[in-house]
């Protein structure tokens, strides 16, 4: 029986956030009543148990970016991944950067930059101070590239993401 069948899918859902290691755990999540918990919890448990979080996914991020990262990290596009989540690109550059900024990732593995852009924004990031935000930059650079890519590459580069 698969397990949609079983459970809801935010249930579902909920499982993999909390990755409880119990039964008892398992039992404080929504949509887990008791004779559930008693004829599936097991299993459950079981599985979770058996496929433990990813390392890279295994820190202190919000869970929307983990989930960004997590499908990055599995080869999905940056298109593909906004349009499974409902999110702009912008939107999933900006999660990716803040996974840049955590060391979980390189500028060069998100962006779809060649090392002259790069160095275009790097410097033109260098040239304003940070606490004036990204708008300078963005108008600067004639808006050619959005602001989840600045973000990106301000994060690589060790300046504070604004």
């Amino acid at each position: 029986m698969p397990p949609y069948v079983i459970f809801h899918d935010s249930t579902l859902l909920e499982m993999t956030r909390q990755r409880p290691d119990t039964l008892e755990k398992m039992g404080h999540i929504t949509g887990i009543g008791e004779r559930k918990l008693a004829q599936y919890g097991h299993i459950f448990l079981k599985v979770i148990l058996e496929h433990p979080v990813a390392e890279l996914l295994d820190n202190n991020l919000s869970d929307t970016v983990n989930e960004t990262l997590n499908l990055f990290t599995q080869g999905v596009s940056i298109e593909s991944i906004a349009n499974t989540r409902k999110l702009t690109a912008n939107t999933i550059y900006s999660h990716l950067a803040t996974a840049i900024e955590a060391g979980l990732l390189s500028a060069e593995q998100v962006l779809p930059l060649d090392e002259l852009q790069y160095r275009e924004i790097r410097n033109c990031l260098e040239l304003y101070e940070v606490e004036q935000g990204l708008k300078p930059v963005y108008e600067t650079l004639d808006k050619q590239y959005d602001y989840g890519v600045l973000k990106c590459v301000q994060a690589s580069i060790g300046l504070k993401i604004t």
